[in-house]
């Protein structure tokens, strides 16, 4: 378990999670998911101290119920230990303005949900990337 690569995705649709983690699990065998419902829990469960790994990534959907990506990226400054560990976000939305206000608030990627798992896939070795590069700090 010592290279793998830890991610914390938070999105509410099921099916984007079971997309992405088979994309991740396409460019990658060494890759350990923890799912949020949204931005909310995540942020609850960091100020728990509830889970088991540090991630190396976090993976916010923009659009969540009750705290989406961007306020779950303004929230997450408020815990410096974890400012090193990149965040992206992704959606379906391309809106110049939420994808701007998302980089100044900290995403390190604003990524477009794709329409084909070859898309997904190639999303997945892009946020890979980011990992590992953050992981060899």
């Amino acid at each position: 378990m010592r290279n793998t690569v830890h991610i914390f995705l938070a999105d509410d649709d099921l099916d984007d999670q079971v997309l992405m983690k088979e994309a991740f699990s396409e460019v990658s065998d060494e890759i350990s998911f923890e799912f949020f419902e949204n931005g909310r829990v995540l942020i609850d469960r960091i100020n728990a101290g509830v889970f088991d790994v540090y991630p190396d990534l976090i993976v916010l959907d923009y659009n969540m119920p009750l705290m989406n990506g961007l306020d779950a990226l303004m929230a997450l400054q408020q815990f410096p230990s974890w400012n090193d560990v990149p965040k992206i976000i992704w959606s379906t939305s391309r809106a110049e303005k939420m994808v701007a206000d998302c980089l100044a608030n900290g995403a390190a990627a604003y990524y477009l949900k794709p329409n084909d798992f070859a898309e997904y896939c190639r999303i997945a070795g892009d946020m890979l990337s980011m990992a590992v590069a953050n992981k060899v700090k």
